[in-house]
Order: structure tokens, then sequence, then C-alpha cells
């Protein structure tokens, strides 16, 4: 639970300080196009905010780049950390477990 609720405030600390600093961009800023992959994710983060902010975090966890990408986005503060919420579940159960089997197989070997 402690794990959680620290990736959870680090990914939302990170995004408030990064909107606060930067602020977000809009669409007609962007002066170049971005790559396919860019774009399309960005349709999706409009259409489905939460599920599209979960599946990154299920996928990039805590990844640095992925928090100032969405700080950067007309993303609401509000799904970010629903989306974060859900999408951070896996990864976090998933570092606790294989925390746990090292430290078994560390305490075997010592």
């Amino acid at each position: 639970v402690v794990s959680y609720l620290g990736a959870l405030c680090a990914v939302s600390l990170t995004f408030c300080a990064v909107r606060a600093a930067v602020g977000r961009r809009d669409d007609e800023e962007v002066a170049t196009a971005p790559p396919a992959w860019i774009a399309r994710a960005t349709e999706k983060l409009a259409v489905r905010p939460q599920l599209t902010v979960a599946t990154l975090r299920a996928l990039l966890a805590l990844s640095p780049p992925l928090n100032v990408a969405l700080a950067m986005t007309s993303l609401r503060p509000r799904d970010h950390l629903v989306g974060s919420a859900l999408g951070l579940l896996l990864p976090i159960a998933v570092w606790i477990l294989l925390s746990d089997v090292l430290l078994a197989v560390a305490a075997q070997v010592l």
C-alpha cells in the first residue's frame, strides 16, 4: 500500500509541477506534426482519457518522459489521477512480488 501510494503521489506531483511550470499545450501551438503513434495516442487521450492514462501507466509505470508528456496535454488532473491510480496497480503488484521472490532467494543464499 505504501509503495502504491508513494508511486501515485510521485506521478501526481510531477504532473502538477510540470503543468504549473510549463503549462499545457493546445493543438494549435504545435509547430511540427508529431509522429503518427503520438498523434494516435493524443487522439485516444481526448476520447477516453482515463483508460488511455491507465494503459500507458500499466506499460510505462513511473516513466518521467510520460509524466512530462501527459502534463503538457489538455488532460484534466482528475482524469490523470484516476487513470494513474488504475494503471499503477499492476506494475506495483509485480514489483512487490518480484522483490519478495528476490529476498527469499537472497535469504537462502546467505
